[in-house]
């Protein structure tokens, strides 16, 4: 169970990263396997809402789903892809395909390489709690706006808020901007 929280903390960072936000929405077409449920588990973790579909409909009505809904993002088993493969090509919103599969598919993303390295938003939260962790952004003006976005996107995730921890850092000394 303890693997299973971890990995839908991975997956949760996944779409972050993959820039699948918030209320965006996520069809998950998988089989009876594991993947469902972290699939499931890991988007609503990460605010996505997951849609989880019938394996037993036909490629016109997933296309409806797939329009009306304006999913972001598919997951799909490897044994379904061919049935999705029409509706996902005919959906503009979808920017990212994720396959559970050994085999994936041209211009898609294997479920494990989705995962990667991703560390969940706990660990990073914890870390940018730690009073030991300095934060020191240095660059071009304006590169801070992106920094301080992708920090309170993964605070927000594990339920903190990065404005009030920008704030003790600051007063801690523990937070430092330069830019030129």
């Amino acid at each position: 169970m303890k693997q299973e929280a971890h990995t839908t903390g991975q997956i949760a960072s996944a779409f972050n990263h993959a820039g699948i936000h918030r209320e965006e929405r996520v069809a998950v077409l998988v089989l009876d396997q594991i993947e469902f449920v972290q699939s499931f588990f890991g988007a609503f973790k990460a605010g996505v809402v997951p849609i989880a579909l019938n394996t037993l409909l036909a490629t016109p009505v997933y296309q409806d789903i797939l329009l009306d809904s304006r999913a972001a993002a598919v997951i799909v088993s490897e044994e379904l892809y061919d049935t999705l493969r029409l509706a996902i090509d005919a959906s503009p919103f979808i920017r990212k395909v994720i396959v559970a599969c050994d085999n994936t598919p041209q211009g898609c993303q294997s479920f494990d390489e989705f995962i990667g390295d991703a560390v969940p938003a706990e660990a990073i939260a914890d870390l940018l709690a730690d009073d030991k962790t300095y934060i020191y952004i240095c660059g071009l003006r304006g590169m801070e706006q992106g920094v301080e976005q992708a920090l309170s996107n993964i605070l927000e995730g594990s339920g903190q808020s990065w404005s009030t921890l920008r704030e003790t850092l600051r007063e801690e000394g523990r937070y430092h901007v330069e830019t030129f």
